[in-house]
């Protein structure tokens, strides 16, 4: 007999391991690692994923698997190795881990079927019952109507049977009715001017679709019938794939002749897709230095040794253009799949890819777990970027993950981006190759950058947000009929307000900051917990009724554009604007169209967008998270100026970028103006001297509570207990107040663990119990390379 080891299906804090159970010689032939069963645990049943099973071992004291469900694997065995490796290696519960793969829509809560089993009569009155509904119904209505003690004897005597299943997906595949000729030659009389209409163009082309032809006649469905009923047309429905909307580039394919820097590049990821290696590849382009035309061409012969490539972006607002310029290459061989998509979108997407139709898949971080078959290429395009690592359970890097999974597929692993982070190129010094490509391309012009000291510079508005070289700039630049781009990382109208009297700032009752102000709607915002507020007229505590606006957010800039420039069109990006489905193709497609635009944004603008009419790029303010408390403030700041910087100049009109700073010769800011290796080269100086990333692992612990003494007393406890397990081989840091002490009504304290052996750590972290099992109003999160520290 067979043991397996099974993931339960449970949402229970630190069910990090898996469970060992005994497989039936009747369950032999049909369950196998990946495959989804029911175990008994604590007197009911669970759901399970098995996640390995070891032959020839016994243990009459372990309880046995109870079934299969539908002879089901929701999770493929390709998946289930890279799960249980993710599950270590961020110390999460597996069953999160493996929920990542499940197909979209899927709903994975369990159904039992009791029927009856042999010829032993109908004695029992639940046995007479059951045979009058059609001897089989759901265990739940069988329970609602005799005893679960008279079921569970009926069940161990043997007179009726169980089956497990699912419930189904909660969305299904599309289907639409189409209208197909039948009978060309047939003469059947037609009188009707509709029919004689509908069936004039089905004719020439067929089929089509009955909503597509009853709207274009304005005919009724009985039309449709008639001809039907006369043989003339044959109405069927077909299984049909939901699409998303790639109608953003309108025109045909260029050819794209590449420099030879480019041709390098791609010669190095092919020749190693030819030779199966696996290859790590940094490619270090400048904006502009056509890095998606290599990728494009990597991915041509991946899909040409018939192989499947996965192609990850950092935001869903950087899709709308590449997975247009993608489909015009590969056409229906792209598969989109992100969380902005409708579930039937993912689940159409989702189970293409499982049928190895479609081998090229893009989108976001979770698209590294679609079903991919034969995998042999990984593209992580803008690297740097710190979306790549998910903030909620299970914490997991995209950037991380995907090199373990190309490493299991012995696929070719390529990051890229203008401003690649110190880690990975850290990384690719010792295991892998670090290219560069240091030239735009032909026709692309580099921009001419201006710095421009905010604490001198003359403003053209009485609010201070345009200097002269700014404002002159845009004008200019609008006057020729071109656009503009402008950056500000900071979304509402003002950063607090500030009651001139007295002082008092209007904070979240939930967490330890101040509201932001929304003048469209005049509510007060938490950025945090999204808690919201009517503005005061009057200050709660003076009754005062003159308030100060501090600090400056992209509403408030955007009022400001509309006022200077009236003839503009002016659109901004940001979370407030975005939050429905498709707004960020919409808004892109309005920028791409118009003649004269300004396009306003925070970060998601900054990078991977190519529109040719733009001039001119502007920065309100470059300061925004230069001061922040995290050891990564500085390069942030000089990767996203370099990065919006880019969106300048990629065509044939000279671009020019304007930078607002009050801090003009911080090494972050001048890094725009230098070069991005230069910076690199002073910030690797000053981590060595702290010891931190990339010279170094952090692994950082958050205990939070409502009871904000609490919060503060475990904190203590558990650093008392690290410290005295890490012993020198790490510093432990903390513990402290976070520096945003409370979010969402928990009080926040971490500590802070850097070390230069991370698995010993991790194991120590593992396997204390002390460390994990918290007071019941405690939640501890354990953050392993954090990338965010506020």
């Amino acid at each position: 007999m067979s043991v397996a080891k099974v993931a339960l299906d449970l949402s229970v804090p630190n069910l990090r391991g898996t469970y060992n159970y005994l497989i039936p010689e009747a369950l032999a032939n049909t369950t196998k690692p990946g495959s989804t069963v029911v175990v008994p645990v604590r007197g009911r049943e669970c759901l399970g994923y098995i996640v390995e099973i070891v032959k020839g071992a016994n243990d009459n004291n372990l309880k046995s698997v109870l079934g299969t469900v539908d002879s089901s694997q929701l999770i493929g065995s390709e998946h289930m190795q890279l799960c249980r490796w993710l599950a270590d290696y961020y110390l999460a519960n597996l069953n999160d881990v493996l929920r990542l793969t499940l197909p979209p829509g899927a709903r994975p809560y369990l159904q039992s079927t009791l029927s009856i089993k042999g010829n032993q009569g109908l004695d029992e009155p639940a046995l007479k019952w059951l045979a009058k509904q059609g001897s089989s119904v759901p265990q739940r209505r069988l329970e609602s109507k005799f005893s679960k003690n008279a079921i569970n004897k009926l069940l161990k005597s043997g007179r009726l049977s169980r089956s497990f299943n699912l419930q189904p997906h909660s969305v299904k595949q599309k289907t639409v009715e189409f209208a197909h000729i039948h009978d060309r030659d047939s003469r059947a009389e037609v009188r009707g001017p509709k029919q004689q209409a509908i069936l004039a163009e089905l004719r020439e082309k067929s089929p089509i679709s009955v909503r597509e032809l009853l709207s274009k006649h304005q005919a009724s469905r009985q039309t449709l019938k008639m001809l039907a009923t006369k043989g003339l047309v044959k109405l069927v429905k077909e299984k049909v794939e939901r699409q998303v909307e790639t109608k953003f580039i309108n025109e045909p394919v260029k050819k794209v002749v590449l420099n030879g820097e480019q041709n390098q590049a791609v010669e190095e990821i092919t020749g190693a897709l030819l030779r199966q290696d696996r290859a790590s590849i940094l490619i270090e382009g400048v904006t502009g230095s056509g890095k998606t035309e290599v990728y494009i061409r990597a991915a041509q012969t991946c899909l040409k040794l018939d192989k499947s490539a996965i192609f990850l972006v950092p935001e869903i607002a950087l899709l709308p253009q590449l997975v247009e310029r993608l489909a015009l290459r590969f056409g229906d061989q792209v598969a989109v799949l992100h969380s902005g998509l409708k579930t039937g979108e993912r689940f159409d997407a989702w189970h293409s890819v499982a049928s190895g139709r479609k081998k090229l898949i893009v989108g976001a971080r979770s698209a590294l777990f679609a079903p991919v078959k034969n995998l042999g290429l990984i593209v992580i395009d803008e690297e740097h970027e710190m979306t790549y690592k998910q903030n909620t359970t299970p914490r997991y890097d995209a950037r991380t993950v995907a090199r373990k999974l190309a490493d299991l597929h012995e696929a070719v692993f390529v990051m890229g981006s203008a401003t690649p982070s110190l880690e990975s190129q850290t990384l690719v010094e010792s295991k892998g190759k670090h290219l560069k490509l240091t030239n735009r391309v032909v026709g692309f012009n580099e921009p001419t950058i201006k710095i421009v000291d905010m604490r001198e510079a003359k403003k053209v508005d009485h609010e201070g947000l345009f200097s002269r070289e700014l404002y002159d700039g845009l004008r200019a630049t609008l006057d020729r009929g071109n656009k503009a781009v402008l950056l500000l990382n900071r979304r509402g109208f003002a950063n607090f307000l500030l009651c001139r009297k007295c002082g008092y700032v209007p904070t979240c009752a939930n967490c330890a900051v101040s509201l932001r102000y929304h003048k469209s709607e005049n509510r007060l915002r938490c950025h945090h917990c999204d808690s919201s507020y009517q503005a005061h007229d009057v200050c709660p505590e003076c009754q005062n009724s003159k308030w100060r606006l501090g600090g400056v957010g992209t509403e408030r800039v955007e009022g400001g554009l509309r006022t200077i420039f009236p003839n503009t069109t002016v659109i901004r990006m940001d979370s407030d604007t975005t939050s429905r489905r498709g707004s960020h193709h919409k808004q892109l497609l309005e920028f791409n169209r118009s003649k004269r635009a300004v396009l306003l944004g925070t970060q998601m603008i900054a990078k991977g967008l190519d529109f040719p009419e733009v001039e001119l790029v502007g920065i309100i303010n470059a300061d925004t998270a230069l001061n922040l408390p995290d050891f990564r403030a500085g390069e942030r700041t000089a990767q996203l100026l370099t990065q919006v910087s880019g969106r300048s100049g990629r065509g044939p009109i000279p671009g020019k970028v304007i930078i607002q700073t009050f801090d003009p010769e911080n090494y972050a800011i001048k890094a725009v103006t230098s070069s991005y290796s230069e910076f690199c080269d002073i910030e690797k100086g000053h981590r060595r001297a702290l010891g931190y990333p990339p010279f170094s692992s952090i692994i950082n612990i958050i205990v939070s509570s409502q009871d904000e003494v609490l919060a503060e007393s475990v904190s203590y406890k558990t650093a008392d207990i690290l410290r005295s397990l890490i012993g020198t081989k790490a510093e432990l840091l903390g513990p402290a107040p976070a520096p945003i002490a409370k979010i969402k009504g928990s009080w926040r304290w971490h500590l802070m663990i850097v070390t230069k052996d991370p698995g010993r750590v991790k194991n120590i972290l593992r396997n204390e119990t002390g460390l994990t099992n918290t007071a019941k109003n405690v939640k501890m999160i354990i953050d392993i390379d954090p990338v965010w520290l506020l």
